[in-house]
């Protein structure tokens, strides 16, 4: 959650919602789960599991505008995790039956 914004979820989606009032932001869109969302600590982006492309993977999104991008590209990705300065990911990744911690750079959206 950010410090004017919180998530929530909706049949799979998540929404954007603001803690004084208004009306929610769908911010995903889909048959497919999204969840555990994590604000990045800039506040430009949100992290969330997803498993739209088959397997679950971490995708971004900017909380303002723009389609999600994903994030990860192993097996069964879990348990990630900002930097706290935000230019590092770290993620839990399956690679040949066994699990990993994988750390990729973030490029931020223009958002």
């Amino acid at each position: 959650e950010s410090a004017r914004h919180r998530s929530a979820r909706a049949s799979g989606d998540r929404l954007l919602v603001p803690f004084r009032g208004g009306e929610p932001v769908r911010l995903t869109n889909g048959p497919k789960r999204d969840d555990t969302p994590r604000w990045s600590p800039s506040g430009r982006q949100i992290a969330f599991n997803s498993d739209r492309d088959g397997t679950p993977q971490v995708w971004v999104i900017s909380p303002t505008a723009g389609e999600a991008r994903k994030l990860t590209a192993g097996t069964d990705v879990k348990d990630f995790a900002w930097s706290p300065d935000a230019p590092r990911f770290a993620y839990h990744s399956r690679a040949d039956g066994r699990w990993t911690t994988r750390v990729t750079p973030v490029i931020h959206s223009p958002a």
